[in-house]
């Protein structure tokens, strides 16, 4: 492993929860702690840019709601951790949320389980393409690579 996650699924890093803890959100929390997974909860934009600065986390999630697009724009630059929003935000609301950096987005009502196995997941996909920084996330049609990839490409 890259320090991402453990053989158990259990990221070694501390998880970055965003925005109002709502209840949906409060118990996934609760379910990801009892199985071992350690939170950061950050309540506002600010705390949650110096948190992402000065703590190297398994992944980011965003609590939905209004601003999710800013929160997104806010997290990315200081980040490269996978960045989750929970919620059910309209198809053309995903469009615009992956254009400003969101690697997925999950559905909080499918259940506690279903959530942490999808996250469980997406750390796993960080874990195959090794260390922070170096990934290559595919949607459709729209391929983004780290900026670091990009200028080395751009100096051959």
């Amino acid at each position: 492993m890259n320090g991402m996650g453990t053989p158990s699924g259990i990221p070694e890093q501390p998880v970055l929860v965003i925005g109002p803890c709502r209840a949906e959100v409060t118990g996934l929390c609760g379910t990801m702690r009892t199985a071992g997974w350690t939170l950061l909860i950050a309540e506002d934009v600010d705390r949650a840019r110096w948190l992402a600065s000065i703590q190297k986390v398994a992944l980011i999630l965003i609590a939905g709601g209004p601003g999710e697009r800013e929160v997104a724009n806010a997290i990315r630059p200081v980040s490269n951790a996978p960045l989750v929003v929970l919620g059910d935000p309209a198809p053309h609301s995903v469009i615009s949320l992956v254009e400003a950096g969101v690697d997925a987005v999950i559905d909080p009502r499918a259940g506690d389980d279903d959530v942490r196995a999808r996250l469980g997941a997406l750390l796993r996909r960080v874990d195959r393409a090794s260390a922070p920084g170096s990934f290559v996330f595919v949607y459709r049609d729209i391929r983004t690579k780290p900026p670091k990839e990009e200028a080395v490409s751009a100096h051959v």
